[in-house]
């Protein structure tokens, strides 16, 4: 998957998952942290977002990637999985 694959993976996941409204989605960047304004996510619904991305794309995201905030935003998220997806084709 490249990236921007995987940029339109996480807005899909957004919208469908968590239901967030595609509008709010379209009115941010993809470097726009998740949990600040329009969109807003709190802790527990990237965990959930998280844990739901491992499980259908069979991945696992490091907790570096965790620790090093990567996992905020659209961008970072899709950085994240193209990484798991390319150490999983290993």
């Amino acid at each position: 998957m490249d990236k921007e694959s995987a940029q339109a993976y996480v807005c899909t996941m957004l919208t469908e998952f968590l239901k967030v409204p595609e509008e709010k989605i379209k009115a941010i960047d993809s470097h726009t942290p998740l949990t600040g304004e329009p969109i807003c996510l709190d802790v527990i619904e990237l965990t959930y977002l998280f844990l739901e991305i491992e499980k259908r794309l069979n991945i696992r995201i490091s907790p570096e990637q965790i620790s090093d905030y990567q996992f905020c935003t659209i961008s970072g998220i899709a950085d994240c999985i193209v990484a798991c997806m390319a150490r999983t084709e290993r």
